[in-house]
């Protein structure tokens, strides 16, 4: 049995408060960062991430094969994001939000590359993408899942998850070289 298994066989069995607190420490980087991308507001994704511990916890028993619980807790913070965001949609969007684009907007490529890592750098381009391209793009990149986990996770086809990771990758550089070339511009 994996470790993964033998906690959630612990929680199952016993209610254990440190099983699931090693699950819950295992996978909240991984649960975030697809909230964060679909929610892209820091507050929200956190609130959502904990939501999905919950629903996963109280849903464990429902899960025959436990070595599919990766996939199984992503998939379900999938899902809660794109409900927020849908919800989020209906709603009005209040001033905060309207002047956090903007500002977001108005960051050039030199701000952007004097940030301390490229993993900044990357993250900012991202978060630009369509919120589904950046979601493939950081299970793909970052969370090193698989097209069929991805596939998985999003209820979409192995074919479409490939295309969609293709046409993202595309987005992603031209957004970089329209970038830096306005930049390069704007110098000469």
């Amino acid at each position: 049995m994996t470790d993964d298994q033998l906690l959630i066989k612990d929680i199952i069995d016993s209610n254990s408060p440190r099983a699931y607190r090693a699950l819950v420490e295992k996978y909240e980087r991984n649960v975030f960062t697809v909230c964060i991308r679909i929610l892209r507001n820091r507050e929200e994704a956190e609130e959502v991430a904990q939501d999905v511990f919950i629903k996963g916890f109280k849903l464990l028993k429902t899960l025959k094969d436990h070595t599919k619980f990766p996939n199984w807790i992503i998939k379900i913070a999938y899902t809660k994001a794109i409900d927020r965001k849908r919800l989020k949609q209906i709603k009005k969007t209040d001033i905060s939000q309207v002047n956090e684009a903007v500002y977001q907007q108005s960051e050039t490529p030199f701000v952007l590359a004097s940030l301390e890592n490229r993993k900044e750098l990357l993250m900012k381009i991202i978060n630009k993408l369509d919120t589904q391209e950046a979601t493939i793009i950081s299970l793909y990149y970052l969370q090193d899942r698989s097209v069929k986990d991805i596939s998985e996770i999003t209820e979409m086809t192995i074919s479409n998850v490939k295309v969609k990771l293709y046409r993202a990758r595309n987005s992603l550089r031209l957004m970089i070289s329209k970038e830096f070339k306005h930049e390069i511009n704007d110098l000469l």
